[in-house]
């Protein structure tokens, strides 16, 4: 059998049969796409291994994920995840941060292991199953990607060698999600009109994502189509595009034939309607799935839980300094001899003194709460398991989380010798997460935490200039004018690091953004974003494409 990087299989599986079309993947391939996949996007690592990813969410969320391991049983570990965003202050607008921060936090999808049964409920038992043949499947996506981006990169041509070797990776990945819809038929009971509905929406499930997979090889086969720019498909050797595009379509229509065999949503698409109805449906399925793994948080604003001690403990030392400045008071205007004079300046001082004590407990709440804040954390979130997998909901994580936002100088973009001129304003997003090794985790192959964190910003799209500038252009018919609406960028840094630890992940570039919405997040240097941003500024229309126009 070829070589494949589904990772573990299923409970019970078997390895699938070899089919009439099937060919070993060269090996030469196999270690030139996993090298690719070594070095590769962020998102292709396995979760027993941290990792780290950024990227846009939405129009308007700027979203970083981080996915860590967890503790070997019976013991604890510490990460710690900071998001630090340079906005400049001409474009930057005052708000709360924690009206526009978001962060949810959720288990991995299970590996499960042969030989080894899940503990708890069959639905919850099935829905685990599921979520963990969609994993792999994910993870069978990686190979057939990899070959087909090499061959882009390298001159937009497929070999025949490469088809076959994707084809086969293609039948593998569907053979192997074939065996894992038979090994979890024990599950279900016929009589159980909850586990059958279960299963078929499984089935489903599944089936979405091996559509999924077509559509990714597809994608990677006919190429994207870009804003001023067609698609550009890859180059045939001997009929291996047309081999290639043949195997796709018996998928199609083989997953299809199987929707309509075990009763699920057909899945026909004849126009747009038909694109987002399944679309919708492939959206609920998933976070159907994906709801069973997320974690209960319970969280509080730390200044909110202590404010009433900090208050007592700020007025104790405003009351003790308010009693002896009276006794103070007293005592001088008693061995005075002009008593009416003293009585006056008694007066005078016992009003600043009062005043004084009220400032003092005003000013001493705030600074308290201010280094509470900064030296612990903003909020506290205590992570418990769900009652479904746990009936007990043992705390499995606490996280503290703090966002600060700061002014500062930095040196002159185009001419740091100047000195620090540029006024920027910074947001760090620390989150110091402390987690523990649960045995009810590790016997049901649940190994990663993943933290998701988004926030929105929106607020700075006001301040953004829409309007399209005009630029001279020589071209052959003479001097034409090109218009497109400024890009704007943010310096983004974001790191994952294990406390105590040797880990440290780094992700560094620029948000690219308009008036109308985040673009996308480039990874890299300075140079290299700026280079992304003069062509995302070429293909920007006006009002949604560049156009020309003789000068006036």
């Amino acid at each position: 059998m070829a070589k494949t990087v589904s990772g573990q299989p299923l409970q019970s599986q078997a390895e699938p049969p070899p089919s009439a079309t099937d060919c070993s993947v060269p090996s030469a391939l196999l270690s030139a796409a996993d090298a690719g996949i070594a070095s590769g996007n962020p998102s292709d690592h396995d979760d027993t291994e941290p990792h780290l990813r950024v990227a846009v969410h939405d129009r308007s969320r700027l979203e970083w994920v981080a996915t860590v391991p967890l503790a070997p049983r019976g013991k604890s570990r510490t990460w710690e995840i900071v998001l630090e965003a340079d906005v400049a202050d001409a474009i930057w607008v005052p708000h709360q941060p924690w009206d526009h921060f978001q962060v949810r936090t959720r288990l991995t999808s299970p590996l499960l292991q042969p030989g080894r049964r899940q503990a708890g409920p069959a639905i919850d038992q099935l829905r685990r199953r599921g979520l963990a043949a969609v994993h792999e499947l994910k993870l069978a996506t990686r190979l057939p990607m990899r070959i087909l981006e090499q061959a882009r990169r390298r001159d937009r041509t497929l070999t025949e060698a490469e088809a076959d070797s994707v084809i086969v990776a293609l039948h593998q990945a569907v053979q192997r999600a074939q065996t894992a819809r038979v090994s979890w038929d024990y599950l279900v009971d016929a009589g159980s009109e909850s586990l059958v509905t279960e299963q078929r929406l499984v089935d489903e499930f599944l089936s979405c994502q091996i559509l999924m997979l077509i559509t990714r090889l597809t994608q990677a086969m006919r190429g994207r189509e870009m804003v001023g720019r067609a698609a550009k498909p890859l180059k045939s050797i001997d009929g291996s595009v047309a081999r290639l595009d043949a195997a796709l379509a018996d998928a199609i229509l083989e997953e299809q034939a199987y929707r309509r065999r075990v009763g699920v949503s057909a899945y026909r698409i004849r126009g747009p309607h038909d694109v987002e109805v399944y679309l919708n449906r492939a959206a609920a399925l998933k976070k159907h799935f994906q709801q069973a793994l997320f974690l209960d948080a319970h969280a509080y604003m730390l200044d909110a839980r202590l404010r009433n001690w900090i208050a007592v403990m700020v007025a104790m030392v405003a009351s003790t300094f308010y009693f002896a400045g009276q006794i103070w008071v007293l005592n001088a205007a008693m061995s005075t001899a002009q008593t009416t004079v003293s009585l006056a300046i008694a007066c005078l001082i016992a009003a600043l003194v009062y005043a004084a004590k009220d400032r003092i407990k005003e000013v001493g709440r705030d600074w308290v709460v201010r280094r509470v804040k900064n030296s612990y954390a903003n909020r506290i979130a205590n992570l418990h398991l769900q009652a479904r997998m746990d009936p007990e909901q043992t705390k499995l994580a606490t996280a503290r989380e703090t966002i600060t936002v700061t002014k500062r100088l930095e040196p002159d973009v185009l001419n740091p010798d100047l000195g620090r001129t540029a006024a920027v304003h910074q947001i760090i997003v620390r989150e110091h997460l402390k987690h523990s090794g649960l045995k009810v985790l590790h016997d049901q192959g649940l190994t990663g935490l993943k933290h998701v964190f988004r926030y929105d910003l929106s607020p700075l799209f006001d301040k953004l200039d829409d309007q399209a500038k005009q630029v001279p252009v020589l071209t052959s018919e003479g001097v034409r004018t090109m218009a497109a609406a400024r890009v704007y960028s943010l310096s983004l840094r974001v790191t994952l690091r294990e406390v105590g630890g040797t880990t440290l992940i780094t992700e560094t570039g620029e948000l690219l953004l308009r008036r109308r919405g985040l673009i996308r997040f480039v990874r890299g240097n300075t140079a290299k974003a700026k280079q992304a941003e003069a062509k995302a500024v070429e293909r920007t229309p006006l009002p949604l494409r560049a156009r020309f126009a003789l000068p006036t």
